[in-house]
């Protein structure tokens, strides 16, 4: 049963990756270079935060970067 579930998010993710244009609010540029904060880790960073700060969070998730260039890669993603 969680197989399936974790199989369905991330076939959900896949799909909203496909289709990035609609979910990131600037211009089609945004998620377009490689970065350590690319849409797909932004994503399953923000369904994996428990409620911690933010800078407990990234490193319960192993990421190396400021809490401020999370959250200015955070307002980049559609609400």
């Amino acid at each position: 049963m969680i197989k399936q579930i974790k199989a369905h998010l991330n076939k959900s993710i896949q799909s909203i990756l496909g289709q990035k244009v609609e979910f990131v609010k600037q211009d089609e540029q945004a998620f377009t270079r490689k970065r350590s904060l690319s849409l797909e880790t932004m994503i399953r960073t923000i369904l994996g935060m428990g409620g911690k700060s933010i800078s407990k969070e990234l490193l319960v998730a192993k990421l190396t970067v400021s809490n401020s260039s999370f959250v200015q890669r955070r307002y980049q993603i559609k609400p």
